[in-house]
């Protein structure tokens, strides 16, 4: 099962409650510093650790978010996805 997350704060428990441990979870992870609309870094990880998925995928990351940096940052099972990405399911 996979699942595609671009949203904010306001994640209803219900529906949080039914992603967890996702075979992939492709979820929104802006930049370092909290943004008013999107997740930041911290909050983002703090739902995939919650979530367990068994492979995470940060996307609509902001243009000063350096993909390595970024990749320094996540844990094993998460990474930073790219514009042209592909991957099965």
């Amino acid at each position: 099962i996979i699942s595609f997350i671009n949203l904010g704060y306001n994640f209803p428990e219900n529906s949080f409650n039914q992603l967890r441990n996702l075979d992939t979870l492709v979820i929104t992870g802006l930049r370092f510093r909290p943004h008013i609309a999107h997740a930041h870094f911290d909050l983002t990880f703090s739902w995939i650790k919650e979530l367990k998925p068994k492979k995470a995928f940060l996307t609509h990351l902001s243009p000063d978010s350096d993909h390595d940096s970024v990749l320094s940052l996540c844990p094993q099972n998460v990474e930073p996805a790219y514009d042209n990405m592909t991957f099965n399911i």
